[in-house]
């Protein structure tokens, strides 16, 4: 049980400090690819912004 809490441990550090790197050195600009993709993914399609919303919607 020790070792499975020490391996899970090790894994979240080790994400946590590439996360860290990735966000702080910004190596190939990955920060700004991120936050490109999360933007778009909220984006609302331009068909929907044409349809006016009523109020039984």
């Amino acid at each position: 049980m020790k070792k499975i809490f020490i391996w899970v441990l090790s894994g979240l550090t080790a994400f946590t400090g590439v996360a860290a790197f990735i966000w702080f050195a910004n190596p190939f600009d990955l920060r700004d690819r991120v936050l490109v993709s999360q933007i778009l993914k909220m984006r609302v399609a331009l068909k929907r912004l044409a349809i006016p919303k009523t109020p039984s919607d």
